[in-house]
This record gives structure tokens, sequence and C-alpha cells, in this order.
């Protein structure tokens, strides 16, 4: 059934959640579209065709009652305190407090990122959305968007396990044109009109784009002689260089792509994500929100770097992860050409809030990408059913397998060209069973391999009790690539082999998967934010 459009197309980093007055929140995500630069400036002579993804600063509210959507925050000029693509949003409740009610709304990205065949020079196209660290609450009384404490960090220069205080400060900071480069001996003089901001000697500083390619890369400050001029040691023999630019990598590092989830006690656990950006560098910290407090405090890490794990709070109120992919990109910082290293995951862990800590499941070990644990890699949500034959258990439905490749085989963690990512879906689901910590196969397999769906266990009808996916995407497993359609558009045909099977129903009774009937949506979408209507 057709309902009203969104005020504003956003992608699937979008968050969904319904609120306690039955209105459904989508919290920012990004607006993407085709986008060319150059030629001239510091494109060159040079012209790249690809694809923008603005974050977007906006939330929007959908009635049930008139299928309408409208724009959140009245109260505060229709925006949020900041653009967030990639953000946790958490309704909380039973914390006590006047947050009860409210939505936490975390980390996520800002900013815009070009994706091309071809990658321009720096300075040509956006630099890309970065990951931060600051948070809000979103009251849905007031219609109000308000800043509240940010997740916390190390000092300048510093990251875990040195520092114990919070999120790594070593992602790079705001890049500064450089006026020249020149070198005497093995050292390198770097003039600006202003040095990067946040500059430390001992501390790390990446250079991009200048004319000479020896100077490009990540190095080790020597010593900084004056407000415009900098130094490090590189290779001896290199000529004078112009143009680049150069990011003091001393600035706090931020979380986009998380997962989080509501404690017993009103607390919210926000755990993984990316450091920088998505497949950028994954994290295995976990952070608590206090809603007494308003504010952050560290816990027990993950024994897996990951984003976007499924997550599922257990009846016990212990909290299971699951899957997600780990990004090793940071060491690709200085090839500018193979920036990404990724993996997909099979291991789960379980945290215990009452110790804390997190537990591998049965099988999972903490290699990145090494079997175990599930019966398949995937990056899906999971469910927690709570009636019917499989009440207690949790399912992690198809999902999506992305790898770095050398062209054909998955070689994580060598840096490779984005090119080289390439992905495939699953038709497998897997049943978590809290009593023994172990996954097992369901008996039934998806009809598509999919992933990026929409999903939700249904409480009404014919099909209550049963898990519903609907639209996402589907590959061609065949010949992998990092290409992929909509499930249910003209394009899955060619690239999938079908544009049926649109959605489907997973009945517990039977372990079985049912291709849903109704006609497909009159967009479909991958990745759509999806909640269940009350």
């Amino acid at each position: 059934m057709a309902v009203g459009s969104l005020n504003t197309a956003r992608e699937a980093t979008a968050t969904a959640l319904v609120l306690p007055n039955n209105k459904t929140l989508i919290v920012g995500g990004s607006h993407c579209a085709a986008k060319t630069y150059g030629p001239g400036g510091l494109c060159g002579s040079g012209t790249f065709n690809g694809f923008q993804c603005d974050a977007l600063n906006t939330a929007e509210l959908y009635s049930e009652g008139t299928e309408l959507f409208t724009l959140a925050g009245a109260g505060s000029g229709g925006v949020m305190t900041t653009a967030r693509s990639g953000a946790t949003a958490t309704l909380i409740t039973g914390s006590g407090t006047s947050l009860d009610g409210k939505v936490l709304i975390t980390g996520g990205s800002s900013g815009s990122t070009f994706l091309s065949l071809s990658t321009p020079p720096p300075g040509c196209a956006p630099f890309g959305q970065v990951a931060q660290n600051t948070a809000e609450i979103y009251d849905p009384v007031a219609d109000t968007f308000t800043a509240t404490g940010a997740i916390p960090g190390c000092a300048a220069g510093t990251a875990p396990p040195a520092c114990t205080t919070g999120l790594p400060s070593i992602c790079g900071g705001t890049a500064a044109p450089i006026t020249s480069s020149s070198e005497s001996g093995t050292t390198v003089t770097i003039t600006s009109a202003a040095n990067p901001v946040g500059l430390l000697v001992g501390s790390n500083v990446t250079i991009t784009g200048v004319s000479q390619t020896g100077y490009n890369g990540i190095f080790s400050v020597t010593a900084i002689p004056s407000g415009t001029t900098f130094q490090y040691t590189a290779t001896a023999g290199l000529a004078a260089g112009t143009g680049g630019f150069a990011a003091a990598d001393t600035a706090q590092c931020g979380l986009v792509d998380s997962d989080a989830a509501l404690l017993n006690n009103g607390s919210v656990l926000v755990a993984g994500g990316d450091y920088i950006v998505f497949l950028g560098q994954s994290s295995p910290q976990a952070f608590l929100f206090n809603p007494a407090a308003a504010t952050f405090s560290q816990t027990a890490p993950m024994n897996v770097a990951r984003e976007l794990p499924g997550i599922v709070k257990l009846p016990s109120g212990d909290i299971l992860i699951a899957g997600g992919l780990t990004g090793a990109s940071a060491a690709c910082a200085a090839t500018p050409a193979s920036p990404t290293a990724v993996t997909t995951n099979s291991s789960a862990e379980v945290y215990d809030p009452t110790v804390p800590s997190w537990t591998l499941t049965t099988g999972s070990v903490s290699t990145p990408g090494a079997a175990g644990g599930m019966n398949s890699k995937r990056i899906a949500a999971g469910s927690l059913f709570t009636t019917g034959t499989d009440s207690g258990l949790a399912i992690f439905a198809g999902g999506i397998d992305a790898e770095t490749t050398n062209g054909s085989t998955p070689n994580f963690p060598t840096c490779e060209a984005v090119t080289n990512i390439h992905q495939t879906t699953t038709a497998t689901s897997d049943l978590f069973d809290p009593t023994t910590t172990a996954f097992t196969a369901t008996t039934g397999l998806l009809h598509l391999a999919r992933g990026g769906y929409g999903f939700s266990i249904l409480n009404a009808g014919a099909n209550s009790g049963d898990l519903v996916v609907i639209g996402g995407e589907c590959t061609n497993n065949t010949s992998p690539s990092l290409a992929s359609a909509a499930v249910g558009s003209s394009e899955a045909m060619t690239v999938c082999g079908t544009s049926g099977d649109y959605y489907e129903l997973f009945s517990p009774s039977t372990g079985t998967w049912t291709v849903g009937t109704a006609a497909a949506a009159s967009t479909p979408a991958n990745s759509p934010a999806s909640a269940l209507l009350p």
C-alpha cells in the first residue's frame, strides 16, 4: 500500500523507531545523487563522473493515521543538532529519569562522500564523510533536538590500549593546503599558510596530492619550526614539490554504523562501528550512556572489531552482537589507489552488563573473517522471537558478505582498490539459542538470497509471529562484484536473475520461508529504514 513520500529522499543509513506517541521517527541518513567534478581547479583537465552522498541534518515523523511524513524538530527549526548518516537511535525507557520516553541519537557521519571509478585528485571532490563522537536527544513531546554529552576520547595523538579514557584521537583533522614541499637530506619541510590544526611533534600527519609522490603518505612529525612549517623524515632524493594537502592525525575519532541497545536498567549500550567512515577502521569499543548524568563511559571492548553488526537483546537482558564487517583500512591510508581492506564475520558475542564482559558464542573465534559461530558470514539484522515454537531464540536471516579481493579471491587484510570489493548475498538463516550459546542453521532457505532488507516479527494477522523480510538487495553470486540491485526492480533481473520474490515470511513452526503474494512496492528499495507500526 502506497503512503505519502518522505520530504527528503534518504539512503539506508537512516534509522527508524516507533515513539510513545505512535509516530515513527526516521533519523538522518544520506541523500545520494549523480555528480560530476571538473575540469578545472584542483581537478585539473580531468572530468570525474560519480555518485555523491551528503549526510542529512533532518529527521522525519510518519503518522499512521494520516499516512504522511512531516519534518521532526519543529521546536528546533526542523533540523537536528548536526547531520548524521549511520547514527544509532534508541528510545530510553525504565531509567527513572527525565529522559524516559526520549530518543538518544549517537554518532553517525557528517559531510559528503564522492564515489567514482576513477579517483579524483585531492581537493577536487569532497574528502568524504567523517564519523563523529557527538550525541543528541529527541523529545517527542516538545518536538526538539538537544545536544547531550559526547562519547569521550583520548588525549590528542593517543589511542587504546595505552589510553583508557575513550575513543582514539589519531584520526585526520581538517586538511590544510600545502604551499611548497622541499627536502634536505632526508628531512622534508612542508610549508603552508598555516600548519594543520592539531599538529604535534611525535604524532602522525597525512600528506596527499603533492606533485612529487614521495612526499605523500603517513609520517611522524619530527619538528615544527614555525606556525607555517613542519618537518618529517622521508626517502632522500626528492625534488621540490607543489600542491597537496596535510592533515594532523590527532583529531578525536568518531563512530558510524555502530549498533545500540537499551539495557534493563535504562542505560544504553553503544557497540562497535567505524572510527572514520564506512569501510574504514572498525572499532571493538563499547560505551554506556547513563540517562541520569547524560554522559557516556567506556565499558568492556568486544573481542572482534565490527561495524554494521546485528544486535538483539536476549530475554536475560544480555546483548547479542553477531556478524557485521571488519574494516582495517587505516593501514591503507598511504596507498590511495588501494585504500581499503574489509572482511565479513560469522562470529558473535554476548555482553553481560552485570560483569561487564563480552563472551564469544560457541564456535566463534576472535580472528576477523574466520569461520565459526553462525553458519554463514553475514551483515544482517537480528530479531528475537517472543512467542511460538522459537520463543526466546534470535534469528539472523540472509545478509551480505563483503570482502576485499585480489580480483577473484578474498585476501583480507591486504589493501585493495574499492572496485576489488566483492559482495554476495546469502539465502541461509541462523537461530541462536541463549541456553546453549550456539547457532543452528534453519531448515528452510530464503527463496531469494538477499541482504539490506526491511524486517520485523509480525504481531497481528494470519502471519502473526512470523518474521517478514521486505525488499533489500541481491547480487550476482555466480560472478561476484561490487554491483547489487534492489529486489523487485528491473535491474534485479539483470544482476540477480529475477525481479520477483519481493518479500518473504519465515514461519517458526515449520522453519521454512514462503514468498509473499502481495504486490511489490511501487519503488523497490535497497536497505530501507523499517519499523513495525503500532
